[in-house]
């Protein structure tokens, strides 16, 4: 904006210097370069306690904000240089970011000792130059979003990170060259915390279900389970929700034993949107399983942990053609049984017909 164009605006900006010390939230749209004609001095923000950017910086332009005792939530909408914002990092607990610099990630980390959340995007513009190992002990959420332009260094990254606080991680992937079926374990093993949320969504072709299942073997403290599928083309015959996991997942009756370990023992919430690659009947084993156990004597077996039945939500979202397997008559009493039980929910989505979402449990429509 040219100065000359500012003047009209003077007045309302003056108005809002009289109540900036009273902020306890700040939204910035504007350049940087207008702050001292609009905000005037506010580098000293003594009350605001959430600070939301959301416009480009140029090469020349800085973020000057340094004192800001209760600052605890930064959100920075568009891409800012880490090396451009200079505020108080000590007092943050909640991050929500772009980077392009995966250092900067760390940087973060080191900078903000408090920080009990971090959710960030990797554009992966420019390779990491430096990577150390870092450990974060306050960390309790972590959730990555990676694009198609992320380069290998993000395993790397995974590989030298510990934080045996975290209780939630979730890993967001653009690329489906790019599974970290290494990394992830890694991360879960050397932190040794007692995880309870798990998500796994994106471009996950590159995963096979027996990759899947060796993640999860090593996760028996997860309550919360989301897997989202976001593969351009079907991968029927090696999904990740698969027959096999499905059957790992399934509770075991007192009376019953397996030579398989069972997966997540103490789930509570599985949720899932993808195509198609398992049965109906599988499903339905899962879901009668889940359903029918649920006297006191059956949902919790400390002595036996597989045979413990937590899980009080089931939500799944099928991505489906034209021509779908129909359910048989037995299957779909037992997702019935479920869905009026309050346990499961199940939505058909036709790709092909606009994202049309069919309920075959809200109304009187069914699948048979």
């Amino acid at each position: 904006m040219a100065e000359s164009g500012r003047g009209p605006l003077i007045p309302l900006f003056n108005e809002l210097q009289h109540v900036s010390p009273r902020w306890c939230t700040l939204f910035l749209k504007i350049s940087p370069l207008l702050y001292p004609t609009f905000l005037g001095e506010v580098t000293c923000a003594p009350t605001p306690e959430t600070l939301k950017l959301d416009h480009f910086l140029d090469e020349d332009e800085d973020f000057h904000l340094p004192h800001t005792p209760l600052l605890k939530d930064l959100d920075i909408q568009l891409f800012i240089p880490l090396s451009s914002i200079y505020i108080d990092w000590s007092s943050l607990t909640t991050v929500v970011a772009e980077f392009r610099l995966m250092e900067e990630f760390f940087d973060v980390l080191r900078l903000a000792e408090r920080l009990a959340s971090f959710r960030l995007r990797l554009t992966g513009y420019q390779q990491c130059t430096r990577i150390s190992p870092f450990t974060h002990s306050a960390l309790r959420e972590l959730y990555l979003d990676t694009d198609p332009k992320v380069p290998p260094e993000v395993v790397t990254m995974l590989n030298l990170a510990t934080f045996p606080s975290l209780e939630k991680f979730g890993y967001y992937s653009e690329s489906s060259a790019l599974f970290p079926n290494s990394a992830i374990p890694s991360i879960f093993n050397r932190s040794h915390y007692q995880l309870t949320h798990f998500d796994l969504c994106g471009d996950l072709q590159n995963g096979t279900p027996e990759d899947l299942i060796s993640i999860l073997s090593d996760l028996p403290t997860i309550t919360h389970f989301k897997l989202q599928e976001e593969s351009e083309s079907e991968r029927l015959n090696d999904a990740l929700m698969s027959n096999m996991l499905l059957r790992r997942l399934t509770p075991i009756r007192p009376s019953e034993f397996t030579h398989t370990e069972r997966l997540l023992p103490r789930l509570e919430s599985l949720e899932f949107l993808g195509y198609k690659g398992f049965s109906w009947s599988c499903l339905a084993s899962f879901v009668s399983a889940v359903t029918l156990d649920r006297s006191p004597n059956l949902r919790t077996t400390p002595e036996r942990p597989e045979c413990t039945n937590s899980i009080r939500r089931i939500s799944f979202k099928v991505y489906g053609e034209e021509e779908l397997e129909h359910v048989d008559a037995q299957s779909l009493i037992h997702f019935k049984a479920a869905h009026r039980a309050g346990i499961f929910r199940c939505q058909l989505l036709w790709v092909e017909f606009g994202g049309w979402v069919y309920d075959p449990f809200s109304g009187v429509d069914d699948l048979s």
